[in-house]
């Protein structure tokens, strides 16, 4: 079972948002059909030369148009580079918002992952959606 724990409060109103330690989140991926999406800012994609092995990049300014393709069921973990998780998090509150009920960050985000050395992959060229 996967270690789920809840992050900070995004601000009065918002939804918490849990989140996967990198650990949890490479057993997850070895045994479980999971939607794992890179959805780092453009100017962090753009630099980047890697991803998790496996994940698809998302534009965290368009998860209204790309959310509306996943199924209501997924399990759907999201990372990025920024401080506290904060794209992901905004990303996770947004598809908590339209109904999805499985939705977890990676904690530490992709330096989490990096620092485990965990599989990475190269990155896709654009892979903006």
């Amino acid at each position: 079972m996967p270690k789920l724990f809840f992050g900070i409060s995004l601000g009065p109103g918002k939804i918490k948002v849990p989140r996967i330690d990198a650990a949890s989140l490479k057993q997850l991926l070895e045994r479980e059909s999971v939607l794992l999406f890179d959805v780092k800012d453009e100017d962090q994609w753009l630099v980047s030369r890697e991803m998790i092995r496996g994940a698809k990049r998302r534009d965290p300014k368009r998860v209204a148009e790309w959310g509306k393709m996943l199924a209501s069921g997924s399990e759907i973990v999201l990372y990025c580079s920024a401080d506290g998780e904060a794209i992901s998090a905004r990303v996770a509150e947004k598809l908590l918002k339209m109904g999805f009920s499985h939705v977890s960050v990676l904690h530490g985000g992709w330096l989490a992952w990096k620092r485990e050395r965990f599989p990475t992959s190269k990155r896709t060229s654009s892979g903006l959606l």
